[in-house]
């Protein structure tokens, strides 16, 4: 199964408008069969930010705002059952934020959120439903800026680690940062990049970090002695989303000018490179064996 979440915006007249398709839905591989649509009619969203598989299959949640255009920033976190196709849950987040990424924990008891303005939002997975307007339920944990000290002005979070651990992000001048989930403490800064941070993504073993720049470069870390072993520069096009095989020994790269190539993740050298999209990929990802590629863009 393949899960995908779209934004419908488009551009008319220089202006952005809501288009038809702002929904979550759930494709057979095989057939390309839809099996689910998560419909969005109540409340209209303005586009999902970010999506996410529980790691038993069994639930998606995706981020959205909703409303209209000019209240894009008003987000709700959205909870459904795969296999039956019922709300779990609705978790309206207050104040003005944007949804940066969404992970499980392992068991798939809770979820977290990491937002634009540093807070880190945890919740129980809940059968009991809440209202659009209520408090987000059975809320665990709560990270801030008054809790870490983070410059808003100067950092900024990319996504979780796959285990939920912690969070990579970045700051202006090109440092990878790395905060505990749970503390909101920095606890690693990986120099090296000459321009800001676009995307990053961890090692299925946890012991390497994968991050893409603003300088058109990829470059690859060890996580442990906080070192550089990997980098790939003079790119053609600056890599807008990256993921590891399961295995670890391959890099799949989405980028600004459509393209989507294959990357030995020891040598650095592009094995495949994949043409199509006629516009930016915004995310790529690799089926649970390894044999198969996901791509979604612009276009």
């Amino acid at each position: 199964q393949l899960a995908s979440g779209s934004n419908g915006n488009c551009i008319k007249d220089g202006y952005k408008h809501c288009g038809p398709d702002n929904s979550v839905r759930i494709w057979k591989v095989d057939s390309g069969k839809q099996i689910r649509h998560f419909d969005f009619t109540r409340p209209r969203i303005y586009g999902v930010q970010q999506l996410c598989l529980s790691r038993d299959g069994q639930y998606v949640v995706a981020c959205g705002c909703w409303d209209h255009p000019h209240s894009w920033m008003s987000s709700t976190v959205y909870l459904w059952k795969i296999d039956t196709g019922e709300s779990r849950n609705t978790f309206k987040i207050r104040g003005q934020v944007f949804l940066k990424d969404v992970t499980f924990s392992d068991d798939n008891s809770t979820f977290s959120v990491a937002t634009g303005n540093h807070q880190i939002l945890t919740w129980n997975n809940a059968d009991q439903p809440s209202s659009m307007d209520d408090v987000p339920v059975a809320e665990v944990a709560v990270k801030s800026a008054a809790d870490a000290p983070l410059d808003q002005k100067k950092h900024f979070p990319i996504g979780f680690s796959p285990d939920g651990r912690f969070l990579v992000g970045g700051d202006k001048s090109g440092d990878v940062l790395l905060w505990e989930t749970h503390t909101g403490a920095e606890f690693a800064k990986l120099s090296g990049h000459l321009k800001p941070l676009i995307t990053a993504t961890l090692s299925p073993d946890g012991r390497y970090l994968l991050t893409s720049a603003h300088d058109y470069s990829l470059r690859l870390w060890e996580l442990e002695t906080r070192r550089e072993v990997l980098l790939v520069s003079g790119l053609d096009s600056k890599v807008t989303c990256v993921e590891f095989s399961p295995r670890g020994t391959a890099i799949v790269a989405g980028s600004e000018d459509g393209s989507v190539a294959i990357y030995d993740a020891q040598a650095g050298q592009s094995r495949i490179r994949f043409e199509g999209h006629t516009g930016r990929v915004n995310s790529v990802a690799f089926s649970p064996n390894g044999d198969r590629v996901a791509s979604g863009g612009n276009d």
